[in-house]
């Protein structure tokens, strides 16, 4: 009896996604990666391992930082990055920062960069200077410790060079499936205007909320 969940010829064991494909964690490939699954996993996952005040899903703040991008006059290709860069966390676990940087998890880390690699080939990503897009991720994790997590200990500011996005700029978290929404329409939109060398996104192309 054939089971697709354990083929020999590929690594580790497999997971099941979203639109019913069959993943291989610890050995994927570029062609398994759908952006249906990936925007459904994104939007149904927890920041900060689940701590903030409200459900936030790694979807709204995919979409968030490439929105911050749009507005510090990134490119195209850097909003559409900035959408995509933490895709990886629809096939792997999102592994807290604190434990991730440490020598017993370099195996992680490598697999990680590995699967984002993958992640950007498949949609098209074209890396130029990722500390562009690092520093809008910056400056969302700063937001949305000021919006959604506990307000003591609030001292992560002595780690960075970035702020919060000012108020009146505030996160109210999506649902999930709005989450999904706005990240899908978001793809689409950055995807054509890059296919036509277009410099923005017409407006009419998508319903995303007021987000800067």
């Amino acid at each position: 009896m054939n089971n697709d969940y354990n083929d020999p010829s590929r690594k580790g064991g497999s997971i099941q996604t979203y639109t019913g494909l069959i993943f291989y964690p610890l050995d994927p490939r570029i062609e398994e990666i759908e952006v249906d699954d990936v925007a459904h996993a994104l939007s149904n996952k927890a920041r900060f391992t689940g701590h903030t005040r409200r459900f936030y899903s790694t979807g709204e703040h995919s979409v968030r930082v490439s929105r911050h991008l749009a507005s510090t006059g990134a490119s195209l290709m850097e909003q559409y990055v900035g959408l995509h860069h933490d895709d990886t966390d629809a096939y792997l676990p999102d592994v807290p920062t604190p434990l991730k940087v440490l020598p017993e998890f370099k195996w992680f880390r490598d697999l990680e960069k590995h699967m984002q690699s993958l992640c950007f080939q498949r949609f098209g990503c074209v890396v130029e200077d990722y500390s562009v897009i690092k520093n809008s991720d910056i400056v969302l994790l700063l937001t949305e410790k000021r919006d959604l997590m506990p307000k003591k200990n609030s001292n992560w500011n002595h780690k960075y060079t970035q702020s919060p996005i000012p108020e009146p700029y505030h996160i109210d978290p999506w649902e999930p499936a709005f989450a999904e929404q706005m990240y899908l329409e978001l793809h689409q939109a950055l995807f054509n205007a890059i296919k036509e060398n277009a410099t923005t996104i017409p407006v009419s192309s998508i319903t995303l909320p007021n987000v800067l």
